[in-house]
């Protein structure tokens, strides 16, 4: 009796952990020109602030400056536009990132090319523009870094002194910057420590005589800081580049002070980049981009461009990789750890084949939740006819997930789309794993998906018979563990699916069916 007990607390335990993903809902924010997003986070009180640029006036959009403008955007718990911000001047001015900051307000990190308005001390084309609002979106304090040349932040994080880090790329080798490894026509990482207020406290270039860009920074558990971007260099802090021309992911790790402690390339023969880095729970790295290779670091590849992560030990050791995606272009910029171990990432797919299912259009958002050691555990395709790309994920408090990034061009009102305004919108997509979480609209999909499962138990074969509107569908077997140990796309309208699973061991299977937004599961007993 006790034994059986167990088993059956065992099962509902998997049953919970294993569960599927739906769009719990989704909202679509701009005016009637170019809106996107770059960067979102779940506030402490259940809303979510999200920055990127905006080139309307008019519909959501109030107090635009000239031509792109940074846009902040604060949402409720439910969805629901509180307040938003344009900031900027008379030229182009971008935020690509954004945090909450200990105080209750926000800090944002981009480039700006103006001088005039609220952009002040310009120094040169592109600078970084940090901005320090307080909780309402009110400027607190705002600063200008750079030189004569092109400068651009990419990714801002506080760190434990109050203070902040910035990383992105310069072409400068004057003003607020020095020690750059090559011609200013190329460009450097470039890592900037400023205090509580904004002020710059050190500064540091890294990469070589070619293009080195970095595209996301946070400060690790030891007090000093990761890097993570690009590069084409064969010199100066780089070594062992594969690929010259577009370039290796380029991994580097910094002490409290910027000096590098070690530094990683990773990559094949073609192009590989890193968009984004988290530290994990072991002390290692995990990171997620592109490949286009498929050599040197890079197995598995599908096709044109893949999502590609990579789980690094604490000195940068590779210790996985995975290349995700279809025949399409695949392209991820956003990675989150789970509290399970796993990961959540996120950016955007043009493909319908390989590990994608579920296309609307020309180009979705693409969510894949991974196991901890890097196997897809579900996948959804997200948007309409037209062209989405999701540029930030972070998981919520119901253990659900936010992303964010853009919906376009037109006639793009279908799909998991709704209310768009212009040319292209912000678009926010909530999903959930769970039956819990927020609603900002009555979004719950209908599940068009059925199946049956037989014989069960089963010793080796198991015959399915799937009802869909769909024609075709990714079907996974999990174990009790979690690992997907069968992962195969099949086409519905065939009557019966035969599925051979002499080859698995004895115990508790599930059977997993996901086509577009529809999900089935069912369990069986493998003899």
């Amino acid at each position: 009796m006790k034994n059986l007990i167990c088993t059956l607390l065992f099962i509902c335990a998997y049953i919970i952990t294993n569960a599927q993903t739906h769009l719990q809902a989704e909202n679509a924010f701009g005016g009637r020109d170019v809106d996107n997003a770059f960067s979102i986070q779940q506030t402490r009180d259940g809303g979510f602030i999200t920055v990127g640029r905006t080139h309307s006036n008019n519909d959501d959009v109030h107090g635009n400056h000239g031509e792109f403008d940074y846009w902040v955007i604060k949402l409720g718990k439910l969805g629901g536009l509180q307040w938003q911000r344009c900031f900027g001047g008379e030229l182009d001015d971008v935020a690509f990132s954004v945090q909450q900051t200990k105080d209750g307000g926000y800090i944002v990190a981009g480039e700006s090319n103006s001088n005039f308005e609220q952009v002040t001390d310009n120094h040169g084309v592109l600078d970084f523009w940090l901005v320090k609002l307080d909780s309402s979106g009110n400027i607190i304090w705002k600063k200008s870094f750079g030189g004569s040349k092109d400068d651009f932040a990419t990714s801002v994080k506080q760190t434990k002194d109050g203070g902040y880090i910035v990383v992105g790329g310069t072409n400068s080798n004057d003003g607020d910057v020095t020690n750059h490894h090559g011609p200013t026509i190329t460009t450097d990482y470039w890592l900037v420590k400023l205090d509580a207020g904004g002020n710059k406290q050190w500064q540091k270039t890294y990469g070589g005589t070619n293009n080195d860009f970095a595209e996301s920074v946070i400060q690790t558990k030891d007090g000093g800081y990761i890097i993570a971007g690009n590069t084409n260099s064969k010199n100066g802090d780089v070594t062992n580049v594969r690929d010259t021309i577009y370039g290796d992911a380029w991994i580097v790790k910094t002490d409290a002070i910027g000096k590098i402690q070690w530094q990683k390339t990773h990559g094949g023969s073609d192009y590989d980049q890193m968009n984004s880095i988290q530290q994990t729970k072991d002390g290692g790295y995990v990171s997620c981009g592109w490949t286009r290779s498929n050599d040197g670091d890079v197995t598995g590849a599908h096709g044109n461009y893949d999502f590609w992560v990579i789980k690094l030990d604490s000195i940068g050791t590779l210790k996985w990789q995975r290349s995700l995606g279809g025949s399409e272009g695949d392209l991820a910029y956003s990675i989150e750890q789970k509290n399970d171990g796993g990961y959540i990432a996120a950016g955007g797919t043009g493909s319908n084949d390989g590990q994608v299912t579920g296309l609307h259009g020309r180009e979705d958002f693409w969510v894949v939740r991974l196991t901890a050691n890097g196997n897809i555990k579900w996948q959804q395709a997200l948007g309409s006819t037209e062209l989405e790309e999701a540029k930030s994920v972070d998981i919520t408090k119901d253990g659900g997930y936010i992303v964010a990034g853009w919906t376009g061009f037109q006639n793009n009102n279908n799909g998991d789309v709704t209310g768009t305004h212009g040319d292209y919108d912000v678009w926010i997509a909530k999903l959930t794993e769970t039956a819990h979480g927020i609603t900002s609209k009555n979004l719950s999909p209908v599940n068009n998906l059925q199946f049956e499962l037989s014989p069960n138990p089963a010793r080796d074969f198991v015959h399915l018979a799937i009802n869909s509107n769909k024609t075709s569908a990714l079907l996974q077997i999990t174990n009790s563990n979690g690992n997907v140990v069968i992962q195969q796309n099949i086409y519905i309208k065939k009557q019966i699916t035969e599925l051979n699973i002499s080859k698995l061991q004895r115990g508790i299977y599930t059977v997993t069916i996901i086509a577009g937004n529809d999900v089935a599961s069912k369990q069986f007993i493998k003899q």
